[in-house]
């Protein structure tokens, strides 16, 4: 579970200007996110990070259509795509080849 929820914080970088303070990989504040992933305790605590991050989340039936999946991701105005690629690794490439919003696509867990 820590793997795939460090995956998902991105990659941090000191912000020179505020000592102390840290830059993620992680859209601002009400940035919406798309989840597509499995019914499990680590891609659940994905969602509430994210909703903890004050960003604004919809989930994508894991049994929808592909179609139906990039009317949701148009319709919502996702930036980000957040993939459980032990369940959805094909779908989710297939979504962020097709999507044309978003701005980044995290994993939980290895993509590869």
């Amino acid at each position: 579970m820590a793997r795939g929820i460090a995956e998902l914080s991105g990659h941090y970088r000191p912000d020179r200007t505020h000592p102390g303070r840290v830059h993620a990989a992680w859209p601002a504040t009400g940035a919406r996110v798309a989840f597509l992933t499995a019914n499990r305790a680590d891609t659940w605590c994905a969602g509430v990070a994210a909703q903890l991050s004050r960003l604004c989340i919809t989930w994508l039936h894991p049994l929808g259509s592909l179609e139906d999946q990039l009317f949701q991701l148009e319709d919502s105005e996702a930036e980000m795509l957040v993939v459980d690629a032990a369940a959805f690794r094909d779908r989710g490439g297939e979504l962020s080849a097709r999507a044309t919003r978003l701005k980044a696509i995290f994993t939980t867990g290895p993509a590869g």
